[in-house]
């Protein structure tokens, strides 16, 4: 009776810590996604705090469920996004720590969110194209595409798309395969 209540409580204490995360990476990536535009920059203090409250809800969650890649993929992830940084791949520094924030956020997401986000800004191409005919956007005129609004909206589509199909999108597309 007593381990049925326990896993119970621990189960619901997992669904409040995603919702937490979604409703703090939706309003962190939203700022970052504002600024970008507006900007082309975004305040370090947003990847402190969706990496620090990302790293409380990480450690809350590996003592109520010990799984060690709740531990090692952040690691992998940031070592990676940071090579890539390097390398010039990631080409903005606000784009290469909000990836690092989202891979403590949620580290078994975070393929999915960056090949959405690239998706998503393939199909945003052709009207910020449109919009700089027009010139109603200055900033993407002068400075190139902001990746952090791919960013916020992929984190989106990819948590309702895993939240209510309780499947990774990169699961999904290897079992197609």
């Amino acid at each position: 009776m007593l381990s049925c209540f326990k896993q119970i409580l621990c189960n619901v204490v997992i669904l409040v810590l995603v919702f937490i995360r979604f409703i703090i990476g939706v309003i962190v990536l939203g700022l970052g996604a504002y600024t970008d535009i507006k900007t082309r920059g975004a305040s370090n203090i947003l990847w402190v705090v969706l990496g620090g409250s990302a790293s409380l809800m990480l450690a809350f969650e590996y003592l109520t469920d010990p799984n060690i890649m709740l531990l090692i993929l952040p690691i992998i992830w940031i070592v990676l996004f940071y090579i890539l940084f390097q390398l010039e791949l990631i080409y903005g520094g606000a784009d290469c720590k909000a990836l690092m924030s989202i891979s403590i956020l949620v580290p078994f997401f975070v393929v999915d969110v960056f090949i959405v986000s690239g998706l998503v800004m393939f199909l945003c191409i052709p009207f910020i194209s449109f919009m700089k005919k027009l010139s109603m956007v200055d900033v993407v005129k002068s400075y190139g595409y902001p990746f952090l609004f791919s960013l916020f909206i992929g984190f989106i589509i990819v948590f309702f798309v895993s939240g209510f199909f309780s499947v990774s999108l990169f699961d999904f597309l290897l079992s197609i395969l």
